[in-house]
């Protein structure tokens, strides 16, 4: 058979391999570089050396940690000095065409021959002339454990007892058949026209280290603060997989770094160490860190004020910074304990207070002679106590489970500390983010305003705004202040027995962040403040999700006096309608609202049709309000006023098990106020016999008896 020669493209996503022997300018000034942040025992050169122009330091920058170990190839850990790895994606394109579209992933293998020998860290991708498919496939040496590119790469590090990786066919126009085919010029030009590719795989009884490199910067002066073009830094930042932070590895750093910076996270991140990196973990966690034991210091950040583990990644379209951290040890309850040692609270005033009870004695009155005649739970909210010829009845819930449907009486909801939050900070949108039930608000006697204003209205980005959870009760609050407003007594008697965790974390930042390089949690929530960054709190541990979402529908009337009706507000109508935490009421029969006071401070008779355009849509006809505000009730629209209110509230979201459109009450039917009545509008001519039925929509024949 004919030898033929193909000339090999692997997919290599580096340009060449780097290793400290040859491809550097100088060598000597990389090193110096690399050092100066990282300490020299992140070199295999320089470990236990004494060299006269490379300063011996110990600032725990946490680089990434690095052996120099013959097997460190496996685990992808080896020094920049020592690695002769690179990221190949395992493909052979026969078109040219399709080589930078496809996702297959890339993993690291070593790709380049020793020195020596005759070798001059020859590339193992150059000069393959097999004519088998076969002698393409990158190998695992049985023997260590390692990957190679390709069998050359195996032999010339004298490796031959090697697994060779699977391979399969892919073709965009049809399948091929290669056991069909007995000539290679015949096999390669159907491999081309029918634009083939060959996509290898790695058995599936090993874990190759795979390069993700859509997620890390992996170019020189992405940021453009370099302060200075170096070819050696550039080549390495593009050649070197061992990332760090969400940099492809170390350099990519220093080239996306100026030399300010770079001094100003060696002041506040010296955390020099002199223990070993598992025992420092093992102290910190304070249960289940075994997990933890084996991953890196890039990925466990032990700060002053708590450990955490990081995962994170840059989103390049959105150019976002997204970040994964997950408390692994702070003791939540000693903290406060702390704050409380070391704060007046008492007397701090620098706050914005919303203290002030709701006099819900006089907010009943209210409610029942604007026409609201049903009872609340407190047997003083009885509507026959006001006017004892009414026969009232009660509606809504006074069951402590309430809120969990929104369906508590006025008072219940009043006293209730449970909320549909979203538990978050900093976020516009929340489109991809569900609510929860959090414990938001203080109990109404709580008299330590500091703490109930923290509670209830900070959104500070600080750690006590972090949610916690008692893990024992499944009880969830909004910070830790809210939990200190409802635990205070045995906080400071040092009773609590329960297990209190803090959320998790995780932000989005339109800017880097460099969290590896914080000292503390504090300072990381400062910096997320300052980059307009925003955070999402989740937990493990099992919460109540919110599954009627009314109260956040942005269509819904929220505030007082929307509808311009009302000469006056009380302050008790207000702050039932107004607060955002009270999200346990129920609604009125007019779902417009937000809950019932809502709609009793935007009425002038309770449960009345809504009169203006809800949404403030653009969209709309310029005369599509006045129609509405001017044109008269027709109550088969209601809960509007009529078709053109219904037309410009259109985006309105009911509540599926309800009808849209709902029958008047009785009281509107009947009551001899003097308010707009409907108008009959019919497309039908009756005859003399018969009438317009406007609530069954047909016409009727009349009888006379």
């Amino acid at each position: 058979m004919r030898t033929v020669q193909i000339s090999l493209a692997f997919f290599h996503l580096t340009c060449s391999t780097v290793a400290w022997i040859s491809n550097l300018v100088n060598q000597t000034k990389l090193e110096t570089e690399y050092t100066d942040f990282c300490g020299t025992d992140s070199l295999c050169s320089l470990r236990n050396s004494s060299i006269d122009n490379i300063q011996e330091l110990y600032i725990f920058m946490n680089c990434p940690q690095c052996s120099c170990d013959h097997d460190c190839e496996v685990s992808g850990k080896c020094c920049p000095d020592k690695t002769l790895s690179t990221c190949v994606q395992p493909i052979y394109s026969f078109t040219e065409d399709i080589s930078g579209t496809t996702q297959s992933p890339s993993y690291l293998m070593v790709s380049k021959c020793p020195p020596g020998d005759g070798h001059l860290q020859e590339d193992c991708s150059l000069n393959i002339e097999h004519n088998e498919f076969q002698h393409l496939a990158p190998v695992v040496s049985l023997k260590t454990g390692i990957t190679y590119m390709n069998s050359k790469c195996s032999k010339c590090h004298g490796e031959d007892i090697v697994v060779k990786w699977a391979y399969s066919l892919s073709c965009v126009r049809s399948y091929l058949n290669l056991n069909t085919y007995s000539n290679v010029n015949d096999l390669l030009k159907d491999l081309r026209e029918q634009r083939c590719s060959i996509d290898f795989h790695p058995p599936k009884w090993m874990y190759p280290v795979e390069c993700r490199e859509a997620v890390v910067i992996s170019e020189c002066n992405h940021t453009g603060e370099w302060d200075f073009y170096d070819k050696d830094i550039a080549t390495a930042c593009k050649d070197i997989w061992n990332p760090y932070g969400v940099f492809r590895n170390v350099f990519c750093f220093l080239c996306n770094t100026n030399v300010n910076k770079r001094n100003e996270f060696k002041v506040n991140t010296n955390r020099g160490i002199e223990e070993s990196y598992e025992s420092i973990v093992t102290d910190a966690c304070s249960e289940n860190c075994d997990e933890y034991l084996s991953a890196s210091n890039g990925d466990i950040l032990i700060f002053r004020d708590m450990t955490v583990s990081l995962s994170e990644f840059y989103q390049f379209k959105n150019q976002e910074h997204i970040m994964y951290l997950n408390i692994l040890s702070w003791d939540v309850v000693e903290n406060i304990r702390s704050f409380l040692r070391a704060q007046d609270v008492e007397n701090k005033t620098n706050i914005e207070s919303r203290d002030g009870n709701v006099n819900l004695t006089a907010l009943y009155e209210e409610y029942v002679l604007s026409g609201g005649y049903q009872d609340w739970c407190h047997e003083n909210f009885q509507a026959n106590k006001i006017y004892p010829v009414i026969k009232s009845r009660r509606m809504c819930s006074c069951d402590q489970s309430c809120y969990l449907s929104s369906t508590c009486c006025p008072d219940i909801a009043y006293h209730h500390p449970m909320a549909c939050v979203y538990p978050s900070l900093g976020l516009d949108k929340t489109n991809d983010l569900a609510p929860i039930f959090l414990i938001s608000r203080c109990p109404i006697n709580y008299t330590n305003h500091y703490v109930k204003t923290m509670c209830e209205i900070s959104k500070e980005f600080e750690i006590f705004s972090i949610p916690v959870i008692n893990v024992n009760s499944n009880k969830s609050y909004k910070n830790h202040f809210c939990y200190l407003c409802h635990n205070q007594g045995d906080i400071e008697n040092n009773t609590v027995k329960d297990i209190i965790r803090a959320f998790n974390i995780s932000l989005e930042c339109p800017s880097l962040l460099y969290p590896n390089l914080m000292p503390s949690m504090e300072s990381l929530l400062k910096s997320a403040k300052q980059g307009q960054c925003s955070i999402k709190f989740s937990t493990v541990h099992k919460t109540e999700s919110c599954f009627n979402n009314r109260v956040h529908d942005p269509l819904k009337i929220k505030a007082c006096n929307f509808t311009g009706k009302r000469k006056s507000v009380s302050s008790e109508s207000q702050k039932l309608c107004e607060d955002p935490l009270i999200t346990a009421m129920t609604m009125s029969r007019n779902e417009l609202y937000k809950n019932e006071i809502c709609d009793m401070c935007n009425s002038e008779v309770f449960e009345d049709a809504v009169g203006v355009c809800v949404s403030d849509s653009i969209n709309f006809h310029p005369g599509l309000r006045s129609l509405c505000k001017n044109g008269e009730l027709d109550v088969r629209y209601y809960p509007y006023k009529n078709y053109f209110c219904k037309e410009c509230g259109q985006d309105i979201r009911f509540d599926p098990t309800l009808p849209p459109i709902r029958l008047p009450s009785y009281r509107q039917l009947f009551s001899m106020l003097d308010t707009p009545r409907y108008t009959v509008s019919t497309k039908e001519d009756c005859k003399e016999n018969e009438f317009y039925d406007d609530y069954q929509v047909k016409i009727s024949i009349t009888r006379v008896i």
